[in-house]
Parts: C-alpha cells; structure tokens; sequence
C-alpha cells in the first residue's frame, strides 16, 4: 500500500489579490504548514502542482529536494484540470493523498487519522467530513485514478467523494481554507 501525496498549489488566488500560499501565517508561507504536516507520512512521493504563480512557489520550493514540483498548463481551466495532471503525474499503483495549498489548520493527526482509516479499507476512498460536506484531504486508491485522470474544468472529485462507497472521516480543521485576506488574518487571530 504505498501512498504519495499531491498539493493542489495552482489557482490564481484572485479573492485573495496575490500568492495567497506564500503568504505568512505563524512566520512561514501558509502552503509550508501543509508540507509540513504532509512529510510526516511514510510517503513515496510528495509533489504540488502549480500554474498561475509557479515562478514564486518554485523560487521557494526550489532548495527543498523532497518535493516534486509539477507544472499544469491548463491550470486556468480549473480545480479539475490540475488535479487529473497532478495524478497523470504519479505512479498508477499508488494510492494518493489530496491535499489544498491552503489549508494551513489540517494538522498531523487529522492526517494520521484519515491514514489509519485508509490503511484498514486500502480500496476505498477515505475523506474529510466537515461542515456538512466532505472533501480533502482525501485519499484515493489506485483504482480511482482513471476516475481521477477524467477530470477536467473547474469541478474537482466531489462527485466521487460524494459516492456511497466512501468513507467520511470527521476533520472539523478541513472546514477552513484561505480564500482571502481577511480569512489570513482571521487565522492569525483564531
């Protein structure tokens, strides 16, 4: 059961009027707090995709050599189109972690719990629930992928994590992600 984990790094950020994830929030760039968190897993590969500001996240990634950084094309095309590149990107036989660049309050053991759920239901989807909803973090097994691979546009796999055969894990910090200034600045009060 190998895993690798892919941050979705490449929109344009226009609520927030910039690079929203090199942002600071508690001294570091908000994306850092979600790599950090996610090189605590016994990974085979950790990557992000970029597109709208990839010169900056590469400008800052680029001394880390444990993080591969994947360039979307399309990235304007929307939530979809990167995370199908993203996966297009990974070896089909792994499993993989989805996460958001921008979901600086997901913490290790929201992960770890999302990981122990999988690992006792390895071929079944397994996503936070928060808000009333589910979404990411989520892992998908190898067996999603070409689900994954088919996705385009501005819709991400909500239709899939939305799907009966999916297993919902309680992440209340899920609930939270930078959309803009204020949302940083909420955070750093919170």
């Amino acid at each position: 059961m190998k895993l690798d984990a892919l941050i979705l790094a490449a929109g344009a950020a226009s609520r927030f009027g910039g690079c929203k994830l090199l942002a600071k929030w508690q001294g570091k760039p908000v994306m850092e707090r979600v790599l950090d968190t996610a090189s605590q897993l016994p990974l085979e590969r950790l990557a992000v995709v970029t597109g709208a500001y990839h010169q900056d996240i590469l400008n800052y990634l680029g001394q880390r050599n444990n993080v591969d950084i994947l360039y979307c094309a399309d990235w304007q095309a929307g939530m979809g189109c990167s995370l199908a590149y993203g996966v297009s990107q990974l070896p089909p036989e792994n499993a993989v972690l989805v996460l958001l660049g921008d979901q600086p309050l997901i913490d290790t053991d929201d992960l770890q719990q999302l990981l122990t759920t999988w690992k006792a239901n390895p071929h079944t989807v397994t996503c936070a629930a928060f808000a009333g909803t589910r979404g990411v973090p989520a892992i998908f097994p190898a067996t999603a992928k070409p689900w994954l691979l088919q996705l385009s546009g501005d819709r991400g796999a909500k239709g899939l994590l939305n799907g009966n055969d999916v297993i919902a894990v309680p992440l209340p910090n899920a609930a939270f992600d930078v959309d803009t200034r204020s949302d940083l600045l909420h955070v750093k009060q919170g």
